[in-house]
């Protein structure tokens, strides 16, 4: 059956909140405890606060970011097909992974080294540089690393039993769902926390790795991200949650269960990132107790996230329409604004990290919209003035 994703406003909100929260984990990482993300320009008068809002903001976004983009695959590639799914796919991503590798991911790092002090030496030698010692995909390469699942998925579509299930209908009533929605729960907890585990045995925890320069990520958020996908490739064929999730009278999540539990593996996890000392992190049982508390964080709060888009997020009017129509736009460009606006503020000594923190974001965030904006509007224009 081909059948189009149900509209959910509170999903596409969602998804506008995500970014926004990702501008201000990167404005976190600037203005956060010294010594943490060189990518990035940073500021001299850090804030331990700042540094950890970054801290607990920055592990559950992309995951959950992960799931509704399996969400939504599920219908994309059923009505498509494989092949004009992945085609849509590449044009839409690929270009923007690209250019902000190239383009846009440099320069937070040059003005980092400006800002440590660092003499301009011009492009010659400089992009060299960038290229080894220096590298970095910026917030690019989840971008290079979704385009890898849904080229996966196309390709599973094109095995006969897959793409039946891609195609069935998803059950009338939230029956099925109901009972077995807490032994999937369960099992992506169990998956997740295997997969993040087994990765630390061999990765530090906050390490980073690229392949042959073309694919960048932290090794250790992989499982979560490939976990997280598969779960709303699920979500979408209506197990464990069903297509209309989000409207039923007995809609699952609810927030008074999900809320406490989020809370609780929040401290958690923020307790195992500032109690446990570098030299303990090679031991056996912290490495096992750091990946149950960040598989649970992620769990916990894709559930809560879940909740408040259906009870806070649907209908919001005009203003969110906009903003979730240049979420993308935001996600791409805000490095380009963000890394100027930090470098400028250096200057500014009298206001306080936390200060500038908020200020650097909320500008970022402005500058960020209008130019995505003022993007789409020339494309819609192009498309009006060009032949057929």
């Amino acid at each position: 059956m081909r059948e189009t994703a149900p509209h959910l406003e509170g999903i596409d909100n969602l998804r506008f909140v995500l970014v926004l929260l990702v501008v201000a984990t990167q404005g976190a990482l600037s203005y956060g405890v010294p010594g943490s993300a060189w990518w990035v320009v940073r500021d001299t008068s850090g804030s331990p606060w700042v540094g950890l809002l970054g801290v607990l903001l920055e592990l559950p976004l992309l995951p959950i970011l992960c799931f509704i983009a399996g969400y939504f695959a599920v219908f994309s590639v059923s009505r498509r097909g494989a092949g004009a799914f992945m085609v849509q796919k590449v044009r839409c991503l690929a270009p923007l992974w690209i250019a902000g590798v190239l383009v846009a991911a440099p320069l937070p790092v040059h003005l980092g080294l400006l800002a440590r002090g660092e003499r301009w030496e011009g492009l010659r030698s400089w992009w060299p540089r960038f290229f080894t010692s220096l590298y970095h995909q910026s917030v690019y390469g989840f971008l290079g690393l979704l385009l890898v699942f849904f080229l996966i998925l196309a390709v599973a579509s094109r095995i006969p039993a897959f793409a039946r299930w891609l195609d069935q209908e998803p059950p009338e009533n939230c029956e099925r769902c109901r009972r077995e929605r807490w032994r999937g729960v369960l099992l992506l907890y169990c998956l997740t926390s295997l997969g993040v585990f087994l990765v630390h045995r061999r990765v530090p925890l906050d390490g980073w790795g690229h392949w042959n320069y073309l694919f960048m990520e932290q090794p250790l958020r992989i499982p979560l991200y490939g976990g997280y996908f598969l779960y709303g490739l699920v979500a979408g064929r209506g197990l464990f949650l069903h297509r209309e999730w989000l409207r039923g009278e007995k809609a699952w999540p609810r927030l008074s269960l999900w809320l406490p539990l989020g809370l609780v593996f929040l401290v958690g996890y923020g307790a195992n990132r500032l109690g446990v000392l570098p030299e303990q992190r090679e031991d056996l049982v912290v490495q096992a107790a750091t990946a149950l508390l960040m598989a649970g964080m992620t769990l916990s709060w894709l559930m809560v996230a879940l909740a408040l888009a259906r009870c806070g997020l649907e209908r919001r009017g005009r203003i969110w329409r906009r903003g979730a129509r240049n979420a993308l736009g935001i996600y791409c460009l805000h490095p380009l604004v963000l890394a100027p606006v930090v470098f400028l503020l250096r200057g500014v000594p009298r206001v306080p990290p936390e200060g500038k923190f908020l200020l650097a974001v909320t500008v970022t965030v402005m500058l960020s919209l209008a130019l995505s904006e003022g993007w789409l509007i020339l494309i819609r224009g192009f498309r009006k003035r060009s032949p057929g």
